[in-house]
Parts: C-alpha cells; sequence; structure tokens
C-alpha cells in the first residue's frame, strides 16, 4: 500500500552548516550567527511568496488532520552546482548533508506546524544543480497511517 499523502516544497535556499549555524559568546552560551539569521531571512522570503505560502498552507491543513502519532517522512534534495560538490578530477568533496539538513529539518517543520520529531524517516540526496541556477532544496515529506 502507498503513502497517503505526498506535500512538496521546491527551491528552499540550503542553510548553513550547523558548525556556521551557532556561535559561542564570551560567557558559553550558544547564540544564532549572523549566516543563520540571514537564511532564516531568507527563508522566510521564500515562503511568503505566493507560489510556496499556498504549497504551506495546504501542508499545514493536511497535517493538522493527522494525529501526532503518524510517521512522517522527508526527503531533502539538495542541489549544487557541480563546481561545489565535485572535483575538478570528479571525486566528490567534503560537503557533509547531515551537516546542512539540521536548519531546513527545524526551519520548515515550524513553517507547517509541526514538531520535526514526526519524521521517522530522514533521505538526504545531493545532485548537480543546472548551471546558473543557485544551489537550492527541494522537500518531499510523505504521509503514511492516515
Amino acid at each position: 500500500m502507498g503513502p497517503d499523502l505526498i506535500l512538496t516544497f521546491l527551491a528552499m535556499p540550503i542553510g548553513p552548516s550547523v558548525n556556521a549555524a551557532y556561535a559561542t559568546g564570551k560567557y558559553g552560551r550558544r547564540f544564532k550567527s549572523k549566516e543563520m539569521r540571514d537564511w532564516e531571512r531568507e527563508m522566510d522570503i521564500w515562503a511568503k511568496s505566493v507560489k510556496h505560502k499556498t504549497s504551506l498552507k495546504v501542508a499545514q491543513e493536511a497535517l493538522k488532520l493527522t494525529s501526532k502519532k503518524t510517521n512522517l517522512e522527508i526527503t531533502l534534495n539538495f542541489l549544487f552546482e557541480k563546481g561545489r560538490i565535485l572535483c575538478k578530477d570528479g571525486s566528490s568533496k567534503r560537503l557533509d548533508l547531515d551537516n546542512r539538513a539540521k536548519a531546513i529539518l527545524d526551519n520548515l517543520s515550524k513553517k507547517i506546524g509541526i514538531d520535526d520529531c514526526r519524521f521517522w524517516k530522514v533521505i538526504l540526496n545531493k545532485q548537480i544543480q543546472r548551471q546558473g541556477i543557485p544551489d537550492e532544496c527541494d522537500a518531499r515529506i510523505t504521509v503514511w497511517g492516515l
């Protein structure tokens, strides 16, 4: 039996790595870095565009109908410029997807009104972006057991 619902979000800006998202203050207190705050503003702009605003609203309404016990699966497809993920010899550069996923998982789940602990399965993919298009992330949330 297939999934009950699939929600798609396209062309989200890619957030900073976990290491770059937070800074440590003078007395050991952690706080959001400038890079993280700038990216959160980019995500707010992304969310306010007509196309994305509609998909977020549909997701919010659909997920309100699910039980908090409903397991969710999320697939994040990271699209990077070829030179950012491949060396000249074709080998992979050191770019950890899990390091990039945290900010997107937190921010997207907040925008659709769920706790990200509901994601029982997280799939991360790295792809080469078409030339001239900025790095971005597409997300697909699959809902099982409605």
